[in-house]
C-alpha cells in the first residue's frame, strides 16, 4: 500500500525496484487508517477471499515478497 504518495512516484519505485504486482494507492490514509497502519512502509498481503494472511512493517524486499506471497499461490 502506498499511503500518501502520489501515483507517479509509487509506479517509478515498483519499475525500478523491478516489483510487478498489485498495489494499492491510499491517497487519503482512509485504507491506513481502516486497517491501523502505524508504519511506513508495511505490507499487508490479503488472500483471495479477502482476509489479510501476512503483514510485515518495515522494508520488505523482493525476495521477502515472493516468500510472503508463495503460501497464496
Amino acid at each position: 500500500m502506498a499511503v500518501q504518495d502520489a501515483e507517479a512516484d509509487v509506479r517509478a519505485f515498483m519499475k525500478d525496484g523491478g516489483y510487478d504486482l498489485p498495489i494499492l494507492l491510499d491517497p487519503s490514509g482512509d485504507i491506513a487508517n481502516r486497517y491501523r497502519i502505524t508504519a511506513v512502509p508495511t505490507a499487508v498481503i490479503i488472500d483471495s477471499s479477502g482476509k489479510i494472511a501476512e503483514v510485515r512493517v518495515g522494508e520488505t524486499t523482493a525476495d521477502t515478497l515472493e516468500s510472503m506471497l508463495a503460501p497464496l499461490r
